[in-house]
């Protein structure tokens, strides 16, 4: 779902110009979101268009908890997190990437 990706050419072998300068996100830097901090989801999930092109979804939330797990901290939100999405980018409310969505958990009437 995540790649580091190291671009030598064009899509037809020709040089990339010396001053092209490649899209990119700024990462957040000072530590994780606060609690009830407004973030973004962004991806394109599996059922994400209604063709043969999928769609870049995004979804607006805030950061409603914390947990500890195996790989580092966990934060959780109300931000809608569709399925396929993960490996996308969460972006704080200043467009700077912190972390990227990975797990989809239901409860109930709502989604962590």
């Amino acid at each position: 779902d995540l790649a580091l990706v190291r671009i030598e050419c064009g899509f037809r072998g020709e040089p990339i110009p010396e001053d092209y300068r490649f899209p990119w996100v700024p990462l957040r830097e000072g530590g994780p979101p606060d609690f009830g901090e407004e973030l973004w989801l962004v991806g394109y999930p599996g059922g994400g268009g209604q063709r043969t092109r999928v769609t870049l979804s995004v979804s607006r939330g805030i950061v409603s908890g914390f947990e500890r797990g195996d790989f580092g901290l966990v934060v959780k939100t109300d931000a809608e997190l569709q399925v396929g999405s993960s490996g996308g980018a969460a972006l704080d409310a200043a467009g700077r990437l912190f972390g990227v969505p990975s797990t989809l958990v239901e409860l109930g009437a709502g989604q962590f």
